[in-house]
C-alpha cells in the first residue's frame, strides 16, 4: 500500500469530519433563526444534534484506540466509509435517546425558559 494513498485517505476523512461539523453548525443556526419553528422543536433538534456530535466524537476516538488490522484490508476510502458509518450510527443513537444527553439538555433548556417566562411577563406589566 502506498503511503501517499494512506495520507490522502486520512486527509479526506479529516476534511469530511470538518465539513460535517460545519454543516451541523449551519443547520443549528438555521433552526435558531427560523421563526416558524416552535421553541420545543428547536430545543429537540439542537439537543439531538449535540448528542449526535458527541457520540460521533466518542466513536471516532474509540476507533482510534483499536489496533489496526489488515484482516479486512486497508483499502483507499476505508476511513471515509468508517467516518460516514459513525456519523449515521451517531444520528440514530441520538434520535433514539441512546445516552440520555439530549433528554438532559431538553429538560435543562425547558427549565431555563420556564424560569425566564415569569420574569419577562413581570417586566412588561
Amino acid at each position: 500500500m502506498d503511503i501517499n494513498s494512506l495520507n490522502s485517505d486520512r486527509l479526506n476523512a479529516d476534511m469530511m469530519r470538518t465539513s460535517q461539523l460545519e454543516k451541523n453548525l449551519q443547520q443549528f443556526e438555521k433552526i435558531a433563526g427560523n421563526e416558524n419553528i416552535s421553541r420545543k422543536k428547536k430545543i429537540d433538534e439542537a439537543a439531538e444534534g449535540f448528542e449526535s456530535m458527541f457520540v460521533n466524537m466518542m466513536l471516532s476516538q474509540m476507533r482510534k484506540s483499536i489496533p489496526k488490522s489488515d484482516l479486512l484490508g486497508n483499502t483507499p476510502g476505508k476511513e471515509i466509509f468508517e467516518e460516514m458509518f459513525d456519523q449515521e450510527i451517531s444520528k440514530k443513537i441520538a434520535q433514539r435517546g441512546g445516552l440520555g444527553i439530549a433528554d438532559a439538555l431538553k429538560r435543562t433548556f425547558e427549565e431555563h425558559y420556564a424560569r425566564q417566562k415569569p420574569q419577562n411577563t413581570g417586566d412588561a406589566q
